[in-house]
């Protein structure tokens, strides 16, 4: 259990970060984006839900978003 919790608090920060950096809300989130979303943000969006729900690790969200970043 304290690895799952863990794991959700990180994966909880994670969207909490991309949020932020792309200037979101949760309002925002919450009721969809107010303008249309490039491939690349809503490749970063899937990431972070991804980790966010224990998918993969950090390790593979660190290296999946630096390739999208580049």
């Amino acid at each position: 259990m304290g690895i799952a919790f863990i794991a959700a608090v990180l994966g909880a920060t994670a969207v909490i970060l991309v949020l932020t950096r792309h200037g979101g809300t949760f309002a925002t989130v919450a009721s969809g984006p107010a303008h249309p979303t490039s491939p690349l943000d809503e490749a970063e969006r899937i990431l972070a839900r991804r980790y966010a729900q224990a998918e993969i690790t950090a390790e593979e969200y660190s290296r999946m978003l630096a390739i999208l970043r580049r």
